[in-house]
């Protein structure tokens, strides 16, 4: 079933659904797409709630995407009813409102203080807006959409005993606070469809803030090899293009991180989704060794622990262990690790520590994992600008450690290099401006990368310095920082 020209009213689409072999519903291409093409806009969610340790920072209504389109932090306000949601403005209120917290806020209250968990809060928000009167109810062709969706619900029952258990407390307790008359039985397939339907709700840069549905969205089918992908600016959905789509090819998103190893996938795949993945490139590397080095099965077991216990030594020493295996560094899990060093080094504020890898990501690792223009690596490079324009707020040149190695075969001693940050950040930025009608990423990050670009062009040029005229300048830092970022891997490492 397709959704009707009044459904659509809050769809941007060139889809519809068809039957694909072997694995039954999916959106299929009624046109062709370039790189960064709208595969699918969907404006409004069916369903988008935040995670219970984001309600006292983000706006529940646009989820933070007004402070993004103003360029500043707005501190959201509580909500007069139930304190527990809070908003930025009365537009952000309102729209919220009417998407379910009217129905909502009375039990919030009374829970006061409690505050449910983000599944049960969802699945609430589900269930009062199923019976709720015509103005704050869900529209009828997408809750048709919603009741097709698979729930798993046996599957989950009979495998998953932890996920089982949570969704029968959280069901349980949907069940008492709604005051419903829904038969268990029947929110917990609503349950069900939820976890193996929904998205992770995500700022324009990646940063998880909650759950998001939309039956027409959840038709999308896997494949390790995908040619979309998806982003959220606010509460609004995009689905673009990172490689040409011709009409009637099958849009395909990847469930999990397609850049880990086959095993990691289909493990993550079977046990969250209920399938077994025999795409092209699964099929390729299913006969991968089951095997692996003490170093690279603990490296994994490190990314399995409480990411808020790591420590910048600690993961370099993963980085150097695996480095000395040979291990690739665009190949998992050094990849995951890199990033986790990344966001360790920020927030032990080693600034110039994280601007090398964060570098290193930027230049050797994304390149050959993702395609030009992938919203991931926009975002990666995006993040590299804004650690550069952090490190030159101190100093207008940033000192940088080179570690001692082997680098394209001849040996580096370990020492010290000055970059100007500034220059660093403005290539980068410059860059992404320049590919902004090819990149994946959604609007609201477009603009708020072109207006640091136009700040930071205009703040070089008051003091004289025009960069698109000294690219020597610019070539003999980037020149620095790469040997930097390759120190950091020194050993078997070659460039490409």
């Amino acid at each position: 079933m397709a959704l009707t020209a009044t459904s659509q009213r809050f769809f941007d689409s060139n889809t519809s659904p068809g039957i694909a072999s072997r694995i039954g519903r999916g959106l299929f291409a009624t046109a062709d797409f370039g790189i960064g093409g709208d595969v699918l806009h969907i404006e409004r969610p069916f369903l988008a709630v935040l995670e219970t340790d984001r309600l006292d920072d983000t706006c529940a209504g646009c989820f933070g995407a007004t402070s993004s389109e103003q360029g500043e932090s707005i501190k959201p306000l509580p909500c007069s009813g139930c304190q527990v949601t809070k908003y930025c403005n009365k537009t952000c209120q309102a729209q919220d409102w009417n998407l379910g917290h009217r129905l909502e806020c009375p039990i919030f209250k009374k829970l006061k203080p409690r505050i449910l968990p983000i599944n049960a809060r969802a699945v609430l928000r589900i269930i009062l807006r199923m019976s709720a009167p015509p103005r704050f109810a869900f529209d009828p062709d997408e809750l048709n959409l919603f009741d097709q969706l698979e729930s798993h619900m046996d599957e989950i029952r009979t495998t998953n005993a932890p996920v089982w258990e949570r969704i029968t407390l959280s069901s349980m307790a949907v069940k008492r606070y709604s005051g419903t008359e829904m038969e268990l039985e029947e929110i917990l397939k609503i349950s069900a469809k939820l976890d193996v339907n929904s998205f992770s709700l995500t700022t324009a840069a990646y940063d998880r803030v909650g759950v998001y549905l939309h039956p027409y969205a959840a038709i999308m089918n896997h494949d390790c090899n995908y040619n979309a992908i998806v982003g959220f600016d606010g509460p609004e959905m995009y689905v673009k293009a990172i490689r040409p789509i011709k009409k009637d090819d099958q849009i395909f998103i990847s469930y999990v991180d397609a850049t880990n190893r086959f095993s990691v996938r289909n493990k993550e795949l079977l046990q969250r989704f209920y399938f077994t993945c025999r795409c092209n490139k699964c099929l390729y590397e299913e006969g991968e060794p089951l095997e692996l080095p003490g170093a690279v099965v603990d490296a994994y077991a490190l990314l399995e622990s409480d990411s808020a216990s790591y420590e910048g030594d600690q993961l370099m020493g993963t980085i150097t262990n695996l480095t000395d295996l040979s291990w690739s560094i665009s190949e998992q899990p050094l990849v995951a690790i890199v990033d986790e060093y990344i966001a360790t080094l920020l927030s032990e504020n080693e600034i110039a520590s994280a601007l090398s890898a964060a570098a290193l990501r930027y230049l050797h690792i994304d390149p050959d994992l993702y395609p030009e223009g992938h919203s991931l690596r926009v975002v990666h490079a995006w993040a590299l600008a804004n650690i550069a324009l952090h490190a030159s707020e101190s100093r207008p040149r940033t000192v940088l450690k080179v570690y001692g190695g082997i680098i394209d075969g001849s040996m580096y001693q370990g020492g010290e290099v000055s970059v100007n940050t500034k220059f660093i950040a403005y290539s980068v930025l410059n860059t992404l401006v320049l590919g902004g009608n090819e990149s994946c990423v959604v609007p609201g990050l477009k603009e708020t990368i072109r207006r640091a670009y136009a700040q930071l062009d205009e703040e070089l040029r008051a003091q004289g310095t025009h960069l698109r005229e000294e690219m020597d300048r610019v070539s003999g830092d980037w020149a620095k920082l790469d040997r930097v970022a390759l120190s950091i891997v020194g050993k078997h490492v070659k460039r490409r």
